[in-house]
């Protein structure tokens, strides 16, 4: 695909003249004059459907390219769909690829250790962007769990593990506060109200912690 400066944006197509893939790049985003952020869009890799369009499956690899004088610290961040709960897809989310990003599983690979030079982080990750003047970003705890193994495996730590990474002023990369979102570390999930009368459903990751906020801020006197 061509480059596309600041200003600019576009919408490439396959073979067939169907879209595969697009990148939008204002010259400011809702921060203001001075940020920007370039929003590259990829149609799904397959479908059940024959007449869905589809992008080419694999690695992406997307350059940017500073032509100015000034350093530029900038951050990507992947934003991908999960499965529908009950289902089973077998479809495997989008993520970053970097030879020193330890995707082993073990313990210690759910944190930023300052010494791993990979730049990749789980700090700084959120369930979604926002740009408002007073949102409050909520990372989620195990209620029950030994000290130093309060965090859940999906969320950023507060405070951030390696703090000591170039950040760009204005841009929060620890949650605002805690929250429940795990039991312990044996039962992922807390107990949520299901959708049939008296039922109760086990849900697991930040989206359960949010909610515990927002209604302790709307109880607030």
């Amino acid at each position: 695909m061509p480059a596309l400066r600041q200003g600019q944006s576009g919408l490439w197509l396959g073979d067939d003249g169907l879209p595969l893939c697009s990148l939008i790049f204002p010259n400011d985003s809702a921060l203001g004059t001075g940020s920007t952020c370039a929003l590259l869009a990829l149609a799904p890799t397959f479908s059940r459907s024959a007449k869905a369009v589809t992008a080419p499956f694999g690695s992406w690899q997307v350059t940017l390219t500073n032509t100015g004088t000034e350093p530029v610290v900038f951050d990507a961040y992947v934003e991908r769909d999960d499965v529908a709960l009950g289902q089973n897809t077998g479809a495997r989310q989008s993520y970053f690829e970097d030879a020193w990003y330890d995707t082993s599983g073990n313990i210690g690979s759910f944190v930023d250790h300052p010494d791993n030079p990979t730049p990749i982080r789980r700090s700084g990750t959120f369930n979604s962007l926002s740009t408002g003047q007073n949102t409050v970003s909520v990372g989620g705890i195990r209620r029950h769990a030994s000290p130093g193994a309060h965090f859940a495996r999906y969320s950023p730590r507060k405070p951030d593990p390696d703090a000591r990474r170039p950040q760009r002023a204005g841009v929060k990369k620890v949650p605002d506060t805690l929250a429940a979102s795990d039991d312990n570390p044996a039962l992922w999930g807390v107990l949520g109200a299901g959708s049939l009368s008296g039922s109760v459903v086990r849900l697991a990751g930040t989206s359960s912690a949010a909610p515990q906020e927002a209604r302790r801020l709307i109880n607030l006197p």
